[in-house]
């Protein structure tokens, strides 16, 4: 029988999830479980290849499955999919979480790590203009937060991490440089206004966890981490000399970009504009001393554009 640590993962197909996996692993104290919907789609099943580790299934809808993933694990890693897995409907990933918490607990879980987000609605000041969507300001951080409150009102013995805007981002939700004609300058385009913006490497995510699960006196804390805090001129500046293309930054209203052809805009444009209107309460948790005790080596966005330079001119 193996003397390490047994974590479940939950989201383990996905960035955040794969990343601690591979943190935990290299850390060679802890083995690991995957929890996946399907463990014989291709993706569970490449994933468990890779990684050497075991899939178990269960579903967030389900909380019996849960309990039957959590048992005997010493640790697990809880993220939900607001996007996806959870039909952008808030009440769907706040029962997501329920579930969640309530298998943890019932399977005696010593130590849960969520990835949670600020609950906005205690941030945002009346009288502010920041319209309400679904009853909420931005909706896949304000029921995270409220989960958060629900796990620790159970007692869990819980830690809340707070991530910031992934590097993928920039592939993944196509927010990386655009050209729109042959003689202009490619552009990356945000509602930031002039605010610095913390963004993470979700490697770092995986090793800020890993380390995390090593430290019990971070339960009942909420911990933010981020890799680098840049403007989004800088973040520009840095795009042109790694890419050897010129790119600008395309600075636009809150209004304009919550108008953009794609699902969730207006929920990304209050993001946005939580982190203008309160950048210093956004950046404190991102940028605190724990990020250095617990990521003493974080991930240069730099580094990231280089190791992903094709792809990025691809998509230009």
């Amino acid at each position: 029988m193996s003397a390490k640590l047994l974590i479940a993962v939950t989201g383990i197909t996905g960035r955040q999830g794969g990343a601690l996996a591979r943190a935990l692993l290299q850390d060679g104290s802890y083995d690991v479980v995957g929890v996946t919907r399907d463990p014989q789609s291709e993706r569970a099943r490449n994933t468990a290849d890779a990684l050497k580790i075991k899939m178990v299934k269960a579903d967030m809808g389900d909380e019996s499955s849960l309990r039957a993933a959590f048992e005997g694990c010493y640790g697990a890693f809880l993220v939900t999919d607001y996007w996806s897995g959870c039909g952008m409907d808030p009440a769907v990933e706040l029962q997501h979480i329920k579930n969640l918490g309530n298998a943890c607990k019932a399977a005696g879980v010593q130590h849960v790590v969520f990835s949670a987000l600020e609950d906005t609605r205690k941030m945002v000041r009346d009288g502010d203009a920041m319209p309400k969507l679904k009853g909420l300001y931005v909706p896949h951080y304000d029921i995270k937060g409220e989960g958060m409150d629900w796990m620790q009102a159970q007692g869990l013995p819980v830690t809340g991490i707070y991530t910031s805007f992934f590097y993928t981002n920039f592939i993944d939700f196509g927010m990386g440089p655009k050209k729109y004609g042959p003689d202009q300058p490619a552009v990356i385009t945000f509602p930031l206004g002039t605010k610095p913006f913390p963004m993470v490497d979700v490697d770092d995510i995986g090793r800020f966890t890993a380390a995390v699960f090593k430290d019990k006196s971070t339960i009942g804390k909420r911990l933010g981490v981020s890799s680098e805090t840049m403007t989004m001129e800088e973040v520009a500046k840095l795009f042109t000399e790694t890419l050897g293309v010129e790119v600008k930054y395309n600075m636009v209203s809150r209004d304009d970009y919550a108008k953009l052809p794609f699902p969730g805009a207006d929920d990304l444009a209050n993001m946005f504009q939580l982190n203008c209107d309160y950048n210093d309460e956004f950046c404190k948790p991102r940028t605190s001393e724990d990020v250095k005790r617990y990521l003493p080596s974080p991930a240069p966005l730099k580094d990231w554009i280089v190791q992903n330079k094709d792809v990025l001119l691809q998509r230009m």
